[in-house]
């Protein structure tokens, strides 16, 4: 399913979620298409910096804590789609084929990022051309 920049209503009250599925020109696309969107996207943001500052990493059970808390306070409905080739950054909400929602926690290199699933912590490459 492709969308244009002509099928995103910027006066639209109520956003349709992105699908999992949906591509990175996609998700980019609907962000400029919608500043509303772009101001929401970034402000969770520093949400999701601040409940994983407080968080306890170290063991399963807080990393476990850590993604429900997230997932309980982040509204997960624009996530990024994952793809090997796509760059991210921290504090994003990323939505990966089979690892499900997921919370971007840190940039370990150029090409690797270490991201909260319900899971566990997974390394993943990215950035990869």
């Amino acid at each position: 399913m492709d969308l244009d920049d002509s099928d995103v209503d910027e006066k639209s009250s109520k956003e349709e979620p992105l699908e999992v599925g949906f591509d990175e020109k996609t998700y980019e696309q609907a962000l400029r298409a919608n500043p509303k969107r772009l101001a929401m996207v970034q402000k969770r943001a520093g949400v999701i910096e601040t409940i994983l500052d407080r968080a306890e990493l170290d063991s399963a059970d807080g990393i476990k804590k850590a993604w429900e808390t997230l997932n309980k306070e982040i509204d997960t409905k624009f996530p990024k789609p994952y793809a090997i080739s796509d760059q991210y950054e921290a504090n994003q909400v990323v939505a990966h084929p089979s690892f499900g929602i997921g919370f971007v926690n840190a940039i370990l290199t150029p090409t690797k990022v270490e991201i909260i699933f319900e899971s566990g912590i997974k390394r993943l490459v990215c950035n990869k051309n």
